[in-house]
């Protein structure tokens, strides 16, 4: 691996590298195969003086790339530029384990020739620098299952970096999985690679929801539909117990502007479910209640209470 600069970068980010050290028809063809995310992901971070950024700042990663050819080296990642935010400039290393990274390290530390070219490239490359970091994340796909995309027919990445406060993990996973589901009936073709810390400058709570992209009009896209009816409505006429009604397979399914009981088909032996995400506005003390002349449950975030009619 190239032992560059180690972090992490937020926002909109435009890849301004593919894929390194394949050969031209390897190359064709993983543009066009969708490969899954990889296990292990490396990601630099090199924070830009004023002014060392665009052609200047590329110029100088162009040595590392002349090296990594000069040895015939198999090793590749993909560089992207921040369009927001910052100056920075990201890296991306992927592995399919601690053990394939290992290895890679040790064989370019073997390799004296391109590890002398690299140490050029590095102390070229400091000057333009600010600063620089890395961390190491895995793969959640247990969390937010995700197929994976064609990656070099990517031209954006859009990655969302969350903290979460100690002793609220358990609640985080709860809600990824909750939006995983809501996404998979609101935007079926959305992908979100869900990367957690395990080492780094900063590690401890950080998670990564990566989401690449081939034009901004994407962004459109998933504007548009976050501005639309946003409550997720599911009928069910298994009538037993709450708890069985809501896990059913639904008989109908829609989404609303808001809590709307005008979409059962009768007045009896019927339940609806109501799903969706709330946006609080500021910080506060609110209060949610349901009334019903039947059985009715509220619950923020997935349901984990054992709910049944006496």
């Amino acid at each position: 691996m190239f032992s560059k600069t180690i972090g992490f970068c937020a926002g909109l980010c435009l890849c301004i590298g593919g894929v390194f050290g394949l050969p031209a028809a390897r190359a064709q063809e993983t543009a066009a195969k969708a490969t899954p995310p990889p296990k292990v992901l490396v990601m630099d971070v090199e924070w830009l003086k004023p002014g060392k950024g665009g052609g200047i700042h590329q110029k100088s990663e162009s040595a590392f790339i002349q090296a990594a050819e000069k040895a015939k080296s198999p090793q590749h990642y993909m560089a992207l530029q921040a369009l927001s935010g910052p100056p920075r400039s990201l890296f991306l290393f992927s592995y399919g384990s601690f053990a394939a990274l290992e290895k890679e390290r040790q064989e370019e530390m073997a390799n004296t020739s391109l590890s002398a070219d690299l140490d050029q490239a590095f102390a070229a490359d400091g000057e333009l620098l600010s600063s620089m970091a890395r961390n190491i994340f895995t793969l959640r796909d247990d969390i937010m299952p995700e197929s994976g995309v064609a990656i070099a027919t990517m031209r954006y990445m859009q990655i969302t970096r969350v903290t979460v406060r100690p002793g609220h993990q358990g609640e985080w996973e709860e809600y990824l999985k909750m939006l995983r589901s809501n996404l998979d009936k609101a935007e079926p073709g959305r992908h979100i690679a869900l990367y957690q810390s395990a080492y780094g400058w900063e590690n401890g709570g950080i998670w990564l929801l990566i989401t690449p992209m081939k034009s901004l009009s994407e962004v459109d896209e998933t504007d548009a539909t976050a501005t639309g009816e946003g409550v997720q409505a599911e009928l069910s006429s298994q009538i037993g117990t709450l708890q069985t009604s809501c896990s059913s397979a639904p008989l109908k399914s829609g989404t609303g502007s808001n809590f709307d009981l005008q979409v059962m088909a009768r007045p009896e032996h019927v339940g609806i479910c109501f799903t969706g995400f709330l946006q609080i506005p500021r910080d506060g003390l609110y209060t949610f209640f349901l009334t019903s002349d039947d059985g009715s449950r509220l619950f923020a975030g997935k349901p984990s209470m054992r709910v049944q009619m006496i």
